[in-house]
């Protein structure tokens, strides 16, 4: 989890535009609920995983394989100048 909230920072400071960053984690029985939000410009999601792969840009990508590791899911809604947010949704597990 930790490394998709680096990650997840990483990408928000490539972009000067976003002023204002909210990180929540919530455990919510049966799942453990990461958010990140930010207050950027935002995206077309399609286009940039589409050019993530061309420009072998890997920040998104990584982040994904990085919760299925721990069987979780990621989704990421972005609007052009209505910033992004991006949920990971991990399954409890006690260990």
């Amino acid at each position: 989890m930790y490394r998709i909230v680096q990650e997840g920072l990483n990408n928000i400071l490539r972009q000067p535009e976003a002023k204002n960053v909210r990180l929540k984690l919530v455990a919510a029985y049966p799942n453990i609920i990461l958010r990140m939000e930010d207050d950027g410009k935002g995206f077309e999601i399609e286009r940039r995983m589409r050019e993530t792969v061309l420009e072998k840009r890997m920040g998104l990508i990584s982040m994904r394989e990085r919760a299925n590791l721990l069987g979780g899911k990621v989704r990421i809604t972005s609007k052009k100048g209505k910033g992004t947010k991006v949920m990971v949704k991990f399954p409890y597990q006690e260990k």
